[in-house]
């Protein structure tokens, strides 16, 4: 019995096909892809900034609670006026969106955002706890930022609430 050898064009060609065949991307790769776009889905449309107090605004869209409500000149949760992402009439309330709010830290805490993202953040965070009273976890955030380079506001906030609270650090 004999065999036959394919022809050398075929075999060319098909090792052309297989060589021009792309990389499939590691696993890694498609993690850090997909770690990317969700840091991207966490970003307030206003300030496009990591949101540390997301809430959602009749226009069904999410943003930073400080942000939407200094665009709107509104109070803290009544809403009327225009979408910055549509442009059409808002009527109705800001509601908090703990789960985000949650994954956000989640994610920050985890090491996933890069310093660039997460000080700003720290910042901001530190900020909000300050004004809600809650000046030791100010004074981490604070010093969280300052750690990440952040230097501008961060020395000065956190010897603020330091000198607030004997047990901050």
């Amino acid at each position: 019995m004999a065999t036959h050898k394919a022809p050398p064009a075929a075999e060319s060609t098909k090792r052309a096909r297989v060589d021009a065949a792309p990389e499939a991307p590691s696993k890694r790769a498609r993690v850090d892809a997909a770690l990317a776009a969700q840091l991207e889905e966490h970003r307030c449309p206003i300030t496009l900034e990591l949101m540390v107090d997301p809430v959602v605004a009749p226009d069904g869209r999410l943003y930073e609670r400080e942000a939407i409500t200094r665009w709107l000149d509104a109070t803290d949760r009544v809403v009327v006026g225009r979408s910055p992402a549509t442009n059409n009439m808002m009527v109705g309330e800001l509601v908090a969106v703990h789960p985000v709010r949650n994954a956000i830290q989640a994610l920050i805490e985890g090491g996933c955002v890069a310093p660039e993202d997460e000080a700003p953040w720290q910042m901001r965070r530190g900020r909000m706890l300050e004004a809600r009273g809650d000046r030791a976890g100010a004074a981490t955030c604070f010093e969280r930022a300052r750690a990440l380079g952040y230097e501008d506001d961060a020395l000065l906030l956190l010897r603020e609430a330091a000198a607030a609270c004997p047990d901050a650090k």
